[in-house]
């Protein structure tokens, strides 16, 4: 399973709150993921909580979008807040015939994957 460390002060930035050691555990079930080291107390600590890490495991491999601190502290605001980012680059507004792109799944694919996404990057 893949193991992140991300910088402690940065990370709670992300999110918008900070978490003790029991809650973050909690928290990151949700993300499946488990709390794999925090020195955040203790005389092995750094005493700045900018040098501080925090080592997470992630055991949904499926996930790479988990894979970063910005990632991983994104899923945890949405799923604390409920509030999802506006991506407004994801905008169709302007899009031509040109640009338009289609996606064709076979029928037998439905009942195994019912969903897709995709996206089209140039430039």
């Amino acid at each position: 399973m893949p193991k992140i460390e991300v910088n402690e002060s940065l990370f709670f930035s992300l999110i918008g709150r900070r978490y003790c050691a029991a809650e973050l555990e909690e928290k990151l079930a949700g993300a499946k993921a488990e709390l794999d080291e925090w020195i955040c107390e203790g005389p092995e600590a750094p005493a700045d909580p900018e040098k501080r890490t925090i080592k997470i495991e992630l055991n949904d491999t499926n996930r790479p979008d988990l894979w970063s601190t910005a990632g991983l502290a994104r899923a945890l605001r949405i799923r604390e807040t409920g509030v999802r980012p506006e991506y407004p680059f994801f905008s169709r507004e302007g899009a031509s015939a040109a640009t338009t792109r289609e996606v064709v799944v076979e029928a037998s694919v439905k009942d195994v994957r019912p969903f897709l996404a995709g996206f089209f990057v140039s430039g």
